[in-house]
């Protein structure tokens, strides 16, 4: 079986930094060391969080779809972990991101004061502020130059996520009494910039999204996951979809290089503190195991 290196954490998902805050330089060294490093390409992980705020996470380390530990480090903070096409792991810290490569080493910092949102196939970066989706492009040594920006009619953009023809899909979110409430999911065009209008907007499609490999999009729809085939998402209901509990919502999503998909999930309702559900669906099945429960907050898969 062809597998790929996997993480969820649980992070505190931290504000958003201000409009036009930017910063494009480059940083080195470790956040934190891993403890042992994780076999190359070859794991599959979740972070639970180990107390408040200010304690350390802790990043475990999975076989594929298995249930038992095979490593653990210590991972300082942050609210989303994201892959790039190189399998370097970021996570976004306050006021930049922290690189780890499949061995576990540290790939250095990246300064870029935003959210981290998304890499797509050809390594650019997108990132978020208050108001913008702002592209970057990452070269030697970490630094990220800005290429263009997105400035959405709506504010909030929570989740964008590019295909391989450089289309840019991207979903909204703000603070509700019974958690995050999303909106649906617009497309825009690979050229689009400043205040661009959508080519799609699927009105079925609400919350986080995702594309694989294939250019499959990713989104939660109907009380499950749907899944539209390259180049239909403006077509309506997806081609099929992956069933998650009634009385769920859906955080994250993240498909790896093989196809097998990772939801994560938690109860609809107004204490935030009930455990969520990382879900696993093998490619090609509708059928879900659940890999843990705990204080989870963001999903991976290398792509």
């Amino acid at each position: 079986m062809n597998r790929g290196w996997f993480i969820a954490a649980l992070l505190v998902a931290p504000a958003l930094a201000g409009c036009g805050g930017q910063a494009v330089t480059s940083g080195a060294g470790p956040v934190a060391t891993p403890i042992p490093s994780p076999p190359a390409l070859s794991v599959l992980g979740y972070a639970l969080e180990s107390g408040g705020r200010s304690t350390p996470r802790v990043l475990s380390e999975y076989p594929q779809a298995s249930t038992a530990p095979a490593h653990a480090f210590q991972e300082l903070g942050g609210g989303m972990i994201r892959f790039d096409p190189s399998g370097t792991l970021w996570s976004d810290q306050i006021g930049s991101f922290a690189g780890y490569r499949p061995d576990g080493s540290s790939a250095g910092t990246m300064n870029v004061q935003e959210q981290l949102l998304s890499f797509d196939v050809r390594g650019l970066l997108y990132a978020v502020s208050c108001c913008t989706i702002d592209v970057f492009a990452v070269g030697s040594n970490n630094v990220a130059v800005l290429v263009r920006s997105i400035t959405p009619s709506f504010s909030g953009p929570c989740s964008a996520v590019a295909d391989g023809a450089g289309n840019v899909y991207v979903s909204f979110c703000r603070a509700g009494p019974t958690g995050e409430q999303w909106s649906n999911v617009y497309e825009y065009g690979p050229s689009a910039s400043g205040t661009a209008t959508p080519i799609v907007t699927n009105p079925i499609a609400t919350g986080p999204v995702t594309v694989d490999a294939g250019g499959n999009i990713y989104a939660p729809y109907n009380g499950a996951v749907g899944i539209w085939s390259a180049g239909t998402f403006g077509a309506g209901a997806p081609d099929r979809a992956l069933p998650i509990a009634p009385g769920n919502a859906v955080l994250d999503i993240a498909v790896d290089r093989a196809g097998n998909a990772y939801v994560l999930t938690r109860p609809v309702g107004s204490d935030l503190s009930l455990p969520r559900a990382l879900l696993y669906f093998a490619a090609g099945t509708t059928t879900a195991t659940t890999l843990q429960t705990g204080q989870l907050g963001s999903v991976a898969a290398v792509p």
